[in-house]
């Protein structure tokens, strides 16, 4: 994890800004124990015995000449910086991440109306041949709807058609040679 996210994080459970030399020990902030704890014990508890140079960022007033210069200087926020940078980026992450979930659903639903259609479809076809269809290819259909469910897979279906007919005409030669 990055430092700054872990500052972020002990921001958020200890309203504090924080900054320091060397990488969190751990991954989550652990929870407020103790009013009475003192920046050593929370110092070790939190940021880790490899964790130097601890800096805690106060709201300080300043006389009306100071120089902003200095008070850029005495600020030095460049951590705090990278830590709301790294912020935004995580928040970037997280839309970007809701945007792909959103499209992959969608592409999802794409493919399931062009690989599938509806049974009604395939039944409107059928009927509307009416009488003109022969009795076996009647047939061949009432027993595919028979073994379908609510939606047809048009591969499925295209195979059994390629199938049937095959069987057909190779019956077809067999009986006129």
């Amino acid at each position: 994890m990055k430092k700054e996210e872990y500052c972020y994080r002990i921001l958020k459970a200890y309203s504090l800004i924080v900054d320091f030399d060397g990488e969190p020990h751990r991954i989550n902030v652990p929870s407020p124990i103790d009013a009475d704890e003192t920046l050593a014990q929370w110092r070790s508890r939190v940021l880790g015995p490899d964790a130097t140079n601890v800096v805690f960022y106060q709201p300080t007033q300043s006389a009306p000449n100071t120089r902003i210069s200095t008070l850029q200087q005495r600020a030095s926020a460049d951590h705090v910086e990278r830590m709301f940078k790294s912020l935004a980026k995580a928040k970037d992450e997280r839309a970007e991440k809701k945007t792909l979930d959103k499209v992959e659903k969608e592409v999802t639903e794409v493919k399931k109306q062009l690989i599938t259609f509806p049974r009604d479809t395939l039944e409107d076809v059928v009927e509307t041949f009416g009488d003109r269809l022969e009795p076996s290819v009647i047939e061949f259909f009432d027993r595919f709807l028979e073994d379908t469910g609510e939606h047809i897979d048009t591969e499925s279906l295209l195979k059994e058609l390629i199938s049937t007919y095959n069987s057909a005409a190779k019956a077809f030669r067999e009986k006129n040679q």
